[in-house]
């Protein structure tokens, strides 16, 4: 009961983070665009419900895709009341004009922005939300990452109703909630980690951890408020501006001295010649042709794309390494190199564009219901793979034809003094892998320890 409480509570943290952003982008479009004819928090009242709606589909004993189909002809039917209740609600229930109202305004949605295409999207939104909700894991990471999504959005948010007085109220209300709706749920999720080792070192300091930053953010947030105002961004603003001018007036010195391409015919050459009779060429930008600038603009994207990332790639690299030398005298943390997890990442968002790609096939054919592995599971499987990539680095890779116990086999062969950890290591992944056996806390704490002791062996080859 305890632990359906804390992931309820999570879920509401959840919800009011996403809900605090939400309420501050909704209501500038509202503003700017509606002049205030909706109501934001009727609209946002959708979330709870919809949340309820999709926890009750969930738990219905059909395939996914049969589940999503059911959730979104709900939404329809709460789309159509939402405008209803906000927009006709002097119109009868069984009057069409309001119905065909709103596919009017979604045709003209590009050429004047009406009520009922805020309420339609924003509920697409909405339940779309709610949705994720419903499948999401609720613990620290995810919090995090929620929060981390959040900040950006309120900033964007704040900056933009800060060049319009009057559109964003209670905006200070909206970031006193967002804060407190997120220091909650980590509180809570950092809580339910009772076995990280970080946890044991700080459990009797959390307390006093969560009211510093409490009291840290309250600060920060005064002196920002006191700080950023309109004339601190119009500052801002202005040297931009004059950086930018600087650089155009320093291209176009340099475009000066570059030679012309091709100089049209004196008029003393053609005589008496109407020189309207002659087709001038098209002229371009330094000589360029179109196309090739395009393919020049194109290359120059790459190329920055490449060096930023390659630039993410080395300060993120730094960053793990600096983390590994820190934790390395904690007992029970383990870290993995970043090309073997970015390797992971990639090869898991690729697998996940192709699932959701193919996603579309389940409406013409009734494929393999696919089995989600539990974590137990995919933490044996992972280890040992980092076993595996371990060896290969040592100068013994696992040959295509071999199965586990071979390769285990040829390991005990070179490394017989670390025979029962490798026996140990591959037995647990070829029950958990091919037996469907789920393995137990003690079972996975002899795994890592096996694993550390592996790992410290200082031999530069195997082989």
């Amino acid at each position: 009961m305890k632990a359906s409480w804390s992931r309820m509570a999570l879920y509401i943290t959840i919800m009011g983070m996403e809900c605090c952003w939400l309420f501050a982008i909704l209501s500038l479009v509202n503003g700017l665009v509606l002049q205030g004819r909706l109501s934001i928090i009727g609209l946002l009242a959708l979330y709870p419900i919809a949340f309820g709606i999709n926890m009750l589909v969930a738990r219905l004993k059909l395939p996914k895709a049969y589940l999503n189909l059911i959730s979104w002809l709900i939404w329809v039917g709460a789309m159509l009341l939402l405008v209803k209740l906000q927009i006709y609600g002097s119109l009868a229930l069984w009057d069409q004009s309001w119905l065909r109202a709103i596919p009017a305004a979604l045709r003209q949605a590009p050429y004047d922005f009406q009520p009922e295409v805020l309420l339609f999207i924003g509920s697409i939104i909405v339940w779309w939300l709610s949705q994720r909700l419903v499948h999401l894991k609720t613990d620290f990471p995810r919090l995090v990452i929620e929060f981390q999504f959040g900040i950006p959005m309120l900033i964007i948010a704040f900056i933009i109703s800060s060049y319009f007085a009057g559109v964003l109220e209670h905006a200070v209300f909206i970031a006193v909630a967002f804060f407190a709706f997120a220091l909650s749920g980590l509180s809570i999720s950092h809580a339910q980690q009772t076995d990280s080792p970080i946890w044991q070192i700080y459990r009797g300091r959390w307390l006093g951890i969560l009211i510093a930053g409490i009291s840290l953010v309250i600060a920060l947030g005064m002196l920002s408020g006191s700080a950023v105002n309109p004339d601190f961004f119009e500052r801002i603003l202005n040297i931009a501006k004059w950086a930018w001018g600087v650089a155009v007036r320093a291209l176009i010195w340099v475009a000066n001295l570059l030679p012309t391409l091709g100089a049209e015919p004196s008029s003393d050459l053609l005589g008496g010649i109407d020189q309207d009779v002659f087709i001038k060429p098209k002229t371009y930008i330094f000589g360029i042709s179109e196309s090739l600038r395009s393919g020049l603009r194109f290359a120059l994207a790459i190329f920055f794309a490449f060096w930023f990332i390659f630039a993410l790639w080395r300060i993120s690299g730094q960053v793990l390494n600096w983390l590994s030398r820190r934790l390395a005298s904690m007992a029970g943390v383990e870290t993995e190199s970043l090309s073997g997890a970015f390797r992971s990442d990639v090869l898991r968002l690729a697998k996940c564009i192709l699932a959701r790609f193919l996603g579309f096939m389940v409406f013409l054919r009734r494929g393999r219901k696919t089995r989600n592995l539990p974590p137990e599971v995919a933490s044996i499987q992972q280890l040992y793979h980092q076993m595996v990539r371990w060896a290969a680095a040592k100068g013994c890779p696992r040959q295509p034809t071999q199965t586990a116990y071979e390769y285990q086999a040829h390991l005990v062969d070179l490394l017989p003094e670390f025979g029962e950890e490798f026996n140990l290591i591959t037995g647990q992944f070829v029950s958990a892998r091919y037996g469907s056996v789920v393995p137990g806390r003690d079972e996975l704490s002899r795994l890592r320890q096996s694993w550390r002791k592996i790992r410290q062996i200082r031999r530069k080859s195997l082989a």
